[in-house]
């Protein structure tokens, strides 16, 4: 199967799942009627989805990257001496998995004016990759042939699970290209 995912928002298909969230916001403790009036909860909690979806602009093809930079054997292609800038090198990787964790805050804003009141998100994702082929020239990542893999993931504000997602084994549509490549450290 293909997975046609651009980034974690189509990953996650939140939005599909948006009003719910909203919804759920908006009934939650954490925006309680104490904290924002009656007239500005549902638009709060719709805010905060919408913020959601911003955070989750973040393409899947970077989440891999990111990983990847972090393998201490990928370091020798930075040497140009032993790889020089010319020679694209393919570099294999068996079954590794992925993980991703973050947790950034929102400030609430009404009318332009900052709220005091921030907000906690939370994503978690892991992804089980059976293998790739990195291509690498001159100490950068420039593509990627990505096997089957499989992930699961959610992504929550204020204790409220705004999406969650376990997916079946999927292939990516054909290769991953970085242009103009990512930098080895």
């Amino acid at each position: 199967m293909t997975l046609e995912v651009e980034n974690l928002t189509q990953f996650f298909a939140y939005g599909d799942q948006g009003h719910h969230a909203a919804h759920d916001l908006a009934r939650s403790p954490k925006l309680s009627a104490s904290t924002i009036t009656h007239i500005v909860r549902a638009s709060t909690a719709d805010s905060l989805v919408e913020a959601g979806r911003e955070l989750l602009n973040t393409p899947i093809t970077n989440v891999f990257a990111d990983a990847w930079l972090t393998r201490r054997d990928l370091k020798r292609f930075a040497d140009p001496n032993a790889y020089p800038p010319g020679q694209v090198n393919e570099y294999p990787l068996v079954a590794h998995e992925i993980a991703l964790s973050r947790t950034p805050q929102v400030e609430l804003v009404i009318n332009g004016a900052p709220t005091g009141l921030m907000f906690d998100f939370e994503l978690k994702l892991a992804l089980e990759i059976k293998s790739v082929i990195l291509k690498i020239q001159g100490g950068r990542i420039i593509g990627a042939r990505v096997s089957d893999f499989r992930g699961s993931g959610s992504f929550s504000c204020a204790d409220i699970t705004l999406a969650e997602r376990k997916t079946e084994t999927f292939r990516l549509p054909g290769a991953v290209n970085f242009s103009p490549g990512v930098t080895i450290p």
